[in-house]
């Protein structure tokens, strides 16, 4: 049975804490930071295919009070896709792809620098991440992050 993306980014609506680790390898720093924020569709970014509006994302960081939006733009084939993150007039495009049933890969590359993200749904309310930043085929950082879903932190 192949996993839909719609699937995916349903299940990534509602409202999360998230606790992140990220370890810089060429200082051995780590930081830590929790955040707040609150995912749900946007109409008002809806494409004019037939991809519907469930495709665009909003994710409302609470802490910080910063909207960004996000476009899932299928392809041709049922696991693979683009990503247009739309934030403060900046367009930056990813690729994404259902690494496994349960699996969003995001991969971003400019230049000489690359970002590879994987996004685990261990379950309706529970998802954890893995972030991996090269810059000219060194890595340079690694990013460990775990999100609950809780009920509605605020209104907006």
């Amino acid at each position: 049975m192949k996993f839909k993306i719609n699937k995916f980014l349903k299940a990534m609506e509602g409202s999360w804490i998230s606790q992140k680790t990220t370890y810089y390898l060429k200082t051995n720093q780590i930081c830590c930071s929790q955040f707040n924020y609150i995912i749900k569709r946007n109409k008002t970014l809806r494409n004019n295919s037939n991809a519907g509006e469930l495709n665009c994302l909003e994710f409302y960081d609470t802490n910080n009070k910063k909207k960004d939006y996000y476009h899932f733009g299928p392809t041709n084939q049922d696991n693979l896709g683009f990503i247009t993150q739309h934030s403060n007039e900046n367009l930056d495009d990813y690729k994404y792809s259902i690494y496994k049933h349960d699996c969003l890969k995001i991969e971003y590359k400019a230049a000489n620098v690359e970002y590879i993200e994987y996004i685990y749904a261990i379950n309706e309310t529970f998802t954890t991440n893995v972030s991996l930043l090269k810059k000219a085929n060194q890595y340079m950082a690694i990013s460990f992050s775990s999100n609950i879903k809780t009920p509605a932190l605020s209104k907006q």
